[in-house]
């Protein structure tokens, strides 16, 4: 069983319920709820019980009421359906964190009912793939609703875990146990094999009709020629 500490950390009326739900599973005295209930309190309200004058409790009704209504301020504010239209889905926000904030505010909500929650959640929503297959296919229940958020929410964590992972991901210039092959444009220029060569005073055809007579080279390729040639004029070794 919780102590009450007048810090605003419990509400009053939720203490004395859970005080008599605790009590009732061992007795049903009335002497014994109203004697035990003053060991649940620590501080000041502690010391506002202990001043009381003899005689002055008859009942549990007597002290229960003297502590809701003292210890008042402590009650945490109750939240109106204007201000839970308030809550809207920020841009960054994930759709785990907004359903957290959104069903806690719900519980400090009083008359509240089943279509009115659905409602305020389809109003409070961000535009995205979740909020429009809420406006296409309203659900039914605060139960369908849940189960639907369960799917979308997975699909949120994996798309951020996938964006995560390619932005941290640096693939290498060069995979894994391959070799590294220089690049052919760097290549150094070819050097000349002699220093010298000797002048050729004929013409170059004659040079390779000779050397295509003594099988030196291969004959050249026959090529069809292309449309609109001028038959005038020939290569004979391109």
């Amino acid at each position: 069983m919780g102590t009450f500490h007048t810090r605003g950390e419990t509400d009053p009326d939720e203490h004395v319920k859970v005080y008599i739900t605790y009590v009732a599973l061992y007795t049903s005295h009335d002497v014994v709820f109203y004697k035990a209930f003053l060991t649940t309190f620590k501080g000041l309200a502690l010391e506002c019980f202990t001043t009381l004058p003899p005689y002055s409790i008859d009942c549990f009704d007597t002290p229960s009421h003297m502590f809701t209504t003292h210890i008042g301020d402590s009650r945490p504010h109750q939240t109106t359906t204007l201000s839970l239209l308030g809550i809207k889905h920020e841009k960054d926000e994930t759709l785990q964190t907004f359903i957290d904030r959104f069903n806690k505010s719900t519980l400090r909500t009083p008359h509240l009912n089943q279509e009115m929650i659905l409602q305020c959640m389809a109003l409070t929503l961000k535009p995205d793939p979740f909020a429009y297959n809420v406006y296409l296919h309203p659900p039914a229940s605060i139960h369908e609703l849940k189960l639907r958020t369960i799917d979308y929410i997975r699909m949120e964590e994996m798309q951020n875990l996938h964006t995560k992972f390619c932005n941290n991901y640096t693939p290498s210039a060069t995979p894994p146990n391959m070799p590294s092959w220089p690049d052919p444009r760097l290549r150094e220029p070819r050097q000349p094999r002699f220093t010298r060569y000797a002048t050729v005073s004929v013409p170059r055809s004659h040079l390779l009709d000779e050397a295509l007579q003594a099988d030196l080279i291969p004959p050249p390729h026959k090529i069809s020629n292309p449309p609109n040639a001028d038959m005038t004029k020939y290569c004979r070794y391109p």
